[in-house]
């Protein structure tokens, strides 16, 4: 997630597809709780982690 928070909207848009897809054809919640911790959430990184720790309970 680290190598994200620099990363180019592009950059971090392929990652999201990607976990998407990824989620989709798994239903592997780990892929979620992947993207939720890469999204910038405008700076709220507590937010992130709150719905990161949320999705791995389920």
């Amino acid at each position: 997630m680290d190598q994200l928070i620099n990363n180019t909207d592009e950059e971090l848009k392929k990652f999201m597809r990607s976990c998407w897809e990824s989620y989709q054809s798994t239903r592997d919640i780990t892929h979620l709780v992947e993207a939720v911790e890469a999204a910038p959430f405008f700076g709220e990184a507590e937010l992130a982690k709150e719905i990161a720790r949320i999705l791995r309970g389920i």
